[in-house]
């Protein structure tokens, strides 16, 4: 299906991988069925899928603002055109700001891109999908069945057969051009978005009738330049579903409030326990620190003690040792000289008779002498 928007066209085609039939509704009445797939699938493998693509895009006129998404769906595609286009814009930056491109997004269709009873809405692509035919038998989100007369219609014959004393109210947003976020109205305690329209013929703003009993419906119209928070307040309509389900049911909100300020206090109270206990571990972790600096020191002074008294101990050895080889030694010397002496004594004895026999035969030769002498002479 393509569309011509501005200067670029936008194409869709949507594929159906799994074991059950994709109805897809236009708001303008054209209705398809996307069909199953041929072969049964496992349900790991089904898959449905939204191909997009925009051709011919100039980046200078264009923006994408996810947060004015009014459904999942949108918003996601979206997203996902923001990061294409800057997928472009990396590759080539001269390209991206002076040639039209083409991009291109696949969004796979689940559950949690569901608005409202499982139906995936887009009002990018004007279209609803339901997950089954059952399903099918809603009107898309903004077609023309959520008019006020429509409803109001709806709400006139569903009084018949019943008691005329009943109230009625209805509401809708009439948004030709799509500028609003949706807004929330409590219906028997469920958040119910406020349908919307796109009727050119009539002012944009928001319409609430009234029908109380047998009198003649009353309508009000609030224009969107002066629907302010105080209005929607004032008509019991929120901004959110959230907010919505809470302050739609009086009990609920004085019980949900009630159950606020409790949890508020708990919070108070666990706040200042988490606080106590931060304070505390944190005067732990520096007493643990302390400690592990003093045993730190305590280990570097018992290793000191311990190489002072090896040390002492080292040199008490050495200090006997050397008295026990100072008193070897003095043994030694006393036994060397001892024996000196000795070996002098005998050398002095060896020398005095050697001498006493010199003498002595000097003797005898002088007696031989003199005799020889007196014999020749």
């Amino acid at each position: 299906m393509d569309n011509s928007v501005s200067n670029f066209k936008l194409e869709y085609r949507i594929s159906n991988n799994s074991n059950s039939e994709l109805i897809v509704k236009t708001q303008g009445g054209l209705n398809y069925i996307i069909r199953k797939s041929k072969q049964l699938v496992h349900p790991d493998s089904q898959h449905r899928r939204v191909f997009i693509k925009l051709l011919g895009v100039k980046f200078d006129d264009l923006w994408l603002e996810p947060k004015s998404a009014r459904t999942k769906f949108d918003r996601l595609v979206l997203e996902e055109l923001k990061k294409e286009a800057s997928r472009i814009n990396t590759a080539d930056d001269f390209s991206y700001r002076t040639f039209s491109h083409d991009m291109n997004v696949c969004i796979r269709l689940t559950s949690d891109l569901a608005d409202e009873n499982g139906i995936i809405h887009s009002d990018i692509l004007s279209v609803s999908m339901f997950s089954s035919q059952e399903q099918a038998n809603v009107a898309p989100i903004t077609s023309p069945e959520f008019t006020l007369e429509e409803l109001f219609e709806a709400a006139t014959e569903a009084r018949e057969g019943h008691p005329p004393s009943g109230l009625h109210y209805f509401i809708y947003l009439n948004d030709p051009m799509s500028t609003r976020r949706p807004i929330w109205t409590n219906v028997m305690g469920k958040a119910v978005q406020v349908p919307v329209t796109h009727d050119t013929s009539k002012p944009a703003g928001l319409y609430v009738g009234l029908s109380y009993s047998n009198t003649p419906p009353h309508a009000q119209y609030y224009s969107f330049d002066r629907l302010e928070k105080a209005d929607l307040d004032f008509l019991g309509l929120f901004t959110t579903r959230e907010e919505c389900a809470l302050g739609g049911n009086t009990e609920r909100a004085l019980s949900a409030e009630g159950k606020l300020k409790d949890n508020l206090k708990d919070m108070g109270k666990l706040r200042e326990d988490y606080s106590t206990v931060v304070d505390l571990l944190d005067k732990a972790n520096f007493n643990v620190a302390k400690l592990g600096m003093d045993l730190t020191q305590l280990k570097a002074d018992h290793r000191s003690e311990v190489q002072q008294l090896k040390q002492d101990h080292r040199l008490e050895l050495t200090n006997q040792q050397f008295a026990q080889n100072a008193l070897k030694v003095k043994g030694d010397i006393k036994d060397t000289i001892t024996k000196a002496n000795m070996e002098l004594d005998k050398k002095r004895t060896s020398t005095t008779s050697w001498v006493e026999v010199v003498k002595a035969t000097g003797v005898v030769v002088t007696t031989l002498l003199t005799g020889y002498k007196l014999l020749t002479s």
